[in-house]
């Protein structure tokens, strides 16, 4: 009788922290959010209200009621002023990733980026690798800030406003969207987070954004 009583009390501590999606406010017109769970992990209606938003599906499962769930947010907060960037990988479940489709990204405000190893290609592909991307995922679950992941390598070629802009056409056929040539970071960067953090700082200084 004990034991089972202190087994239920731990695993009504350990479920909250499995089931909570992680918020984090990198600047007031960008919402960072990242889920590991569903439908526990679904967000509010109030986050990222007026705001862009990096959504990180990297690694997430869902069933399609909890993916027509995420549909359903996503598309009720994205627009051209407040985009909704979504991280994939090739562990993201299919179903999370499909509805996106070249066609209708524009219209709907959304922007998809993983990397080109994914088997479903992101609208923005970027150069790494499996491994890496895995390394730079958990080091944020091992207690790394966001903003040091977010800190680009420095030998890395800085994209400019035409290349933001043209990126936002989300035209993945047009060559000038190619990776810049860059060199492997000495530390842990997300190459993802980089490139997703990159876009939206971009259209925010041409003012396309809230």
């Amino acid at each position: 009788m004990k034991l089972s009583f202190l087994f239920s009390l731990l695993l009504s501590f350990i479920t909250p922290l499995l089931g909570t999606p992680v918020e984090h406010v990198l600047n007031p017109h960008l919402t960072y959010l990242r889920l590991h769970l569903l439908p526990s992990d679904l967000p509010s209606e109030k986050a990222a209200v007026n705001k862009a938003c990096i959504l990180d599906l990297r690694n997430l499962k869902a069933s399609d009621e909890d993916s027509d769930k995420v549909y359903s947010w996503v598309r009720s907060h994205a627009s051209s002023k407040t985009p909704v960037v979504i991280l994939e990988n090739e562990e993201t479940s299919f179903n999370l990733v499909i509805p996106y489709k070249p066609s209708n990204l524009q219209a709907l405000g959304v922007i998809t980026i993983g990397p080109k190893v994914s088997r479903i290609p992101a609208e923005i592909q970027v150069a790494v690798s499996s491994v890496d991307d895995h390394k730079a995922y958990d080091a944020f679950e091992s207690g790394t800030r966001l903003e040091a992941l977010i800190a680009p390598p420095l030998d890395k070629v800085r994209d400019d406003e035409e290349r933001l802009s043209k990126e936002h056409t989300l035209d993945p056929k047009d060559e000038t969207l190619a990776e810049p040539k860059e060199k492997t970071p000495t530390g842990t960067s997300d190459l993802l987070l980089i490139r997703a953090y990159g876009t939206i700082e971009g259209l925010f200084a041409l003012k396309r954004l809230n």
